[in-house]
């Protein structure tokens, strides 16, 4: 993630953090000539899995009609206590 966008998603809730990181994701992939259709595996690293319903609606909203094969597994921290929400992807790429 830039550091403009790890700026504004610090502090903010999980799902907001999770949009921030699936929208440079998105720039990743496109940048490569890719897309998140090509997404293939996703691993998040999330601190509170109260917020799981929130974060599935920001999900879908991003992977559309392509559900890529994924993980969610419950940290007690991450780098930083503002930081709520790891994500590591395969994308596939051209």
């Amino acid at each position: 993630m830039c550091s403009a966008e790890r700026t504004a998603a610090a502090g903010a809730s999980l799902p907001e953090q999770a949009d921030a990181v699936l929208r440079q994701l998105r720039l990743i992939a496109e940048e490569s000539g890719s897309s998140l259709e090509n997404l293939l595996k996703v691993t998040l690293y999330v601190t509170d899995l109260a917020a799981l319903p929130e974060l599935c609606t920001t999900l879908f909203r991003h992977y559309g009609a392509h559900l890529p094969a994924s993980s969610v597994v419950q940290v007690q921290g991450l780098f930083t206590d503002t930081i709520n929400i790891e994500i590591e992807a395969i994308i596939a790429l051209p």
